[in-house]
């Protein structure tokens, strides 16, 4: 897999070996070994939504952490109310994947539950994508994904934000790309459904040799 900063896709996946659909469309996120992946999220809808993102090998079989994300309010932020295996995730407003030795990819998948339904039904999902870079090198590519539930048209039902960072770069310059990143069009947005007011909050160290989460 190439490095750092790939481009989200739309891709079919068979998510029914951890209780999903068998043609479950998600956006798929890339997470190069030696980088962190933080995921988190934001409803902005009357009717139920819910969120599940999966972390994939590079064949797209889904692995551990696998988490469940259920927004208590209509306008409240996303918060973790399953995942496995338990204790992956310390804070459930956010979750945090990496570093691995190998490639890895990261599933979202949206979905929904209109007043009177009685199930969860896929939402329609788009993704746009940012990268931000310190000189010629991408410090953190973000994606954020935006899905309809068909009630508007206005896709952001649920706003899922999905940040890959960089290992590679060092601390000094992530403060001044961070503080960047916190004054773009793009983190005024994200930072409205993110853990910290920059819509960034990581704490960088050395990677783990057992893939162990951290945040």
């Amino acid at each position: 897999m190439p490095g750092l900063a790939l481009s989200p896709t739309l891709a079919k996946v068979d998510l029914s070996t951890a209780g999903g659909p068998s043609d479950a469309t998600v956006v798929i996120v890339g997470l190069p070994k030696k980088n962190v992946g933080i995921v988190f999220g934001q409803r902005t809808a009357q009717w139920l939504q819910r969120y599940n993102t999966y972390l994939l090998n590079t064949d797209n079989i889904v692995i551990n952490p696998q988490a469940l994300w259920d927004a208590p309010s209509d306008n409240g932020r996303f918060l973790i109310s399953q995942i496995v295996p338990p204790g992956a995730a310390e804070d459930p407003s956010v979750l945090c994947m990496g570093p691995y030795t190998e490639d890895r990819n990261i599933a979202v998948y949206c979905s929904h539950k209109k007043a009177g339904s009685g199930s969860f039904v896929e939402s329609d999902t788009k993704h746009s994508f940012h990268e931000f870079k310190i000189g010629s090198k991408t410090a953190i590519a973000f994606t954020m994904v935006n899905a309809e539930d068909g009630g508007d048209s206005d896709y952001h039902d649920t706003v899922v934000g999905v940040a890959v960072a960089s290992l590679s770069i060092n601390n000094g310059d992530y403060k001044t790309l961070l503080a960047d990143f916190s004054s773009s069009s793009t983190s005024r947005r994200a930072s409205n459904i993110g853990p910290s007011s920059s819509g960034v909050n990581v704490i960088f160290s050395d990677p783990k040799k057992d893939g162990t989460t951290y945040c």
